[in-house]
């Protein structure tokens, strides 16, 4: 990873906000229309401490200011940048690596479960705030990972030309771990649909439900026993388990008397 500004001062996001529309005589009405929402809740939304990264590279990109770099301390007025749709999630899980830590003792770190740890790598969003408290624990600003500075080739220093190289190989070593875990998940799909006999639609974007809610929690236990069997991220296996129906699946999943014998 880059070397980076680890030192972070406490932020109120919502206050960088309106202080840079004040500056720049910029209406919250404006910000609004620019993020199709209603100007009451983007009042709201500006009284809040902390919002999600995603929301905040949309605000940065609409108003033309890297909030992301001035919460690092790391503004250079006039210089261009580019903002970065970072996968967050990865990048932590690169830092832990590179740190020899496991993520239990992340967990222990952070005050979360270990399994809370296995789903907060996955993310691609974070909380600003929480972000913040990742970035002073792990001595890493991940915040300068969803910006760079953009420099013309030829004044480019040794230093900048190294970074750029560094990142690349890392975006590659991030691409092949991904490519990793999707050949993982896709074979122990294959394992569950060879011992249900059955086949998965494996073509979607993303989970069919955004919340568990609709899944009665003895469903949801039975399924979380059946993601684990098959050692397959609970996320996609719920896409799965609904797109076949989740009762059927069960069902099936217990009444194969080996399944059951490798259960026990």
């Amino acid at each position: 990873m880059n070397n980076n500004k680890v030192v972070l001062a406490d932020f109120h996001i919502g206050n960088l906000i309106i202080s840079f529309l004040k500056r720049n005589n910029v209406s919250q009405a404006h910000l609004a229309r620019e993020l199709g929402m209603a100007t009451p809740n983007v009042n709201r939304l500006l009284k809040r401490e902390s919002m999600d990264t995603t929301l905040l590279l949309e605000i940065s990109e609409k108003l033309k200011h890297n909030f992301f770099a001035e919460i690092s301390g790391d503004i250079e007025e006039g210089k261009a940048y580019i903002l970065i749709h970072t996968q967050i999630g990865i990048r932590i899980e690169t830092r832990l690596k590179e740190l020899k830590m496991t993520q239990t003792q992340f967990a222990t770190l952070l005050d979360v479960t270990p399994a809370e740890v296995s789903r907060l790598v996955k993310k691609d969003s974070f909380d600003a705030q929480k972000l913040l408290k990742i970035s002073r624990l792990l001595n890493y600003n991940f915040f300068q990972d969803f910006y760079q500075y953009s420099h013309h080739s030829e004044d480019r220093t040794l230093d900048e030309w190294a970074f750029i190289m560094k990142r690349n190989e890392e975006l590659a070593a991030e691409i092949a771990l991904l490519k990793e875990k999707v050949r993982l998940q896709q074979s122990h799909i294959g394992q569950l649909e060879n011992d249900l006999g059955t086949k998965f639609d494996t073509s979607f974007k993303g989970p069919f439900v955004k919340s568990e809610e609709s899944i009665s929690p003895e469903l949801l236990e039975k399924l979380k026993v059946m993601a684990k069997h098959y050692n397959i991220d609970f996320e996609t296996f719920l896409s799965l388990a609904i797109n076949k129906g989740t009762k059927i699946l069960i069902d099936e999943f217990e009444s194969d008397d080996t399944i059951e014998g490798n259960k026990r």
